[in-house]
């Protein structure tokens, strides 16, 4: 057992009755990490894994500044500026589910790791109000977050998006009928670009069942120097809240469209090699967006209890 120092400290100064200035500083470990591959595409569980003894505890030290006003018109504005220092992380080695040795094939879903440190900093200002006919709020967020691990160097992971609006409205047209609206855009989230291709032969010279082949393989680009298009995506709809005749019982219809724009938000780019279909030549590789969800149509009703 080992004990841990974890200081942590608050204040806050109210400059006017509705002006305020707020400071953090901190320290948090957290004992456990996640052991999913770092670029999939697709995660739909997140595997967990407890910090073994060898391993020293992660931690990340927490630096926030903010101010925050409040208007007699229940308007809101608020402004935050952070940096963040983590050490001790750590990152999985992405290799293969199967390896082969001597004794055969082996099942390795968890390989090693790699030391990581990294570090977070940006800023965010929300202006949010919240009575009225109109009501929603107006997001900007500036971020940059870098991992650092000796095989690439320092790096953007791919969770970093360096500018971030989001827009949510909602207006009452009549008692109990709301329009709502949110519009987001962000920029594009870092990946590893493929820069060229090339053949692996592999040859067998067995004379019962000679075999010879190739697969194929790209060449790739430094880790995450490049980025996808930029996020954008509106969404509107209608809701009425009403209460039912017979029961009694509070419900609500509601129209959504997503993505009224249709959009092509891109989650990942696929390779192929560009190949002149004239001739045969093969003149390089090319790629295409593989897309996120397009225009969707939802409408139902909702029951509160």
């Amino acid at each position: 057992d080992e004990l841990y120092f974890d200081p942590r400290i608050g204040f806050k100064y109210l400059a006017k009755e509705d002006l305020s200035f707020k400071l953090s500083l901190g320290r948090y470990h957290q004992f456990l990490t996640i052991a999913n591959p770092e670029d999939e595409t697709w995660r739909i569980i997140d595997f967990w894994l407890g910090i073994t003894e060898e391993q020293k505890a992660p931690y990340s030290d927490h630096y926030i500044l903010g101010l925050e006003y409040l208007s007699e018109d229940n308007w809101l504005f608020r402004c935050e500026t952070y940096y963040k220092h983590f050490e001790n992380l750590i990152t999985l080695k992405q290799g293969q589910l199967f390896t082969e040795d001597e004794s055969g094939a082996r099942f390795t879903p968890f390989n090693e790791f790699y030391p990581t440190r990294a570090y977070a900093y940006g800023l965010e200002m929300l202006y949010k109000k919240t009575a009225g006919r109109l009501r929603g709020w107006i997001g900007y967020t500036y971020a940059e977050t870098k991992k650092h691990i000796d095989k690439h160097g320092w790096y953007n992971p791919k969770y970093d998006r360096r500018h971030t609006i989001n827009i949510v409205g909602d207006f009452r047209l009549i008692e109990n009928l709301h329009f709502s609206t949110s519009l987001q855009t962000s920029s594009g989230q870092p990946h590893t670009p493929a820069i060229g291709r090339y053949q692996e032969w592999q040859v067998n010279n067995d004379p019962y069942m000679p075999f010879y082949g190739f697969t194929e393989a790209y060449l790739v680009g430094k880790k995450n120097s490049e980025r996808l298009t930029p996020y954008f995506r509106i969404d509107m709809g209608f809701k009425h809240k009403t209460v039912g005749k017979i029961l009694k019982i509070p419900y609500e219809r509601f129209f959504q469209i997503v993505n009224v724009t249709n959009y092509v938000n891109a989650l990942n780019y696929q390779y192929r090699a560009k190949v002149n279909r004239r001739t045969g030549e093969t003149l390089g590789i090319e790629r295409a967006a593989v897309p996120m969800f397009p225009t969707l149509i939802a409408f139902g009703y909702r029951w509160s209890f």
